[in-house]
């Protein structure tokens, strides 16, 4: 596998991501967030969601070239509707 080199945003993004967080990068373009954050196992796992398939294709060759397809899901569409939502109920 090859190094991943962050921009200097997205390296500060990233900074902000807590260990093992399942991590959603929405306008993802070529995906390099999602599989730096994987690689590093600071993710367990990611969305990588954008709203054109041309971002989405760069993403997929990119992923599949670090081997991250078990880790993150490639989801077209706008914002956050690309999410599910779920509801989580604790009891205490």
């Amino acid at each position: 596998m090859t190094n991943i080199a962050l921009s200097k945003r997205l390296a500060a993004i990233a900074a902000f991501v807590k260990e093992g967080a399942d991590v959603a990068d929405i306008g993802t373009d070529h995906g390099i967030l999602p599989i730096y954050l994987c690689r590093q196992n600071s993710s367990r796992k990611a969305v990588a969601a954008d709203l054109r398939d041309g971002p989405l294709a760069a993403a997929r060759k990119n992923i599949q070239k670090h081997h991250m397809e078990d880790r993150i899901e490639l989801r077209l569409g706008s914002g956050v509707s690309v999410l599910k939502m779920k509801i989580v109920l604790t009891q205490l």
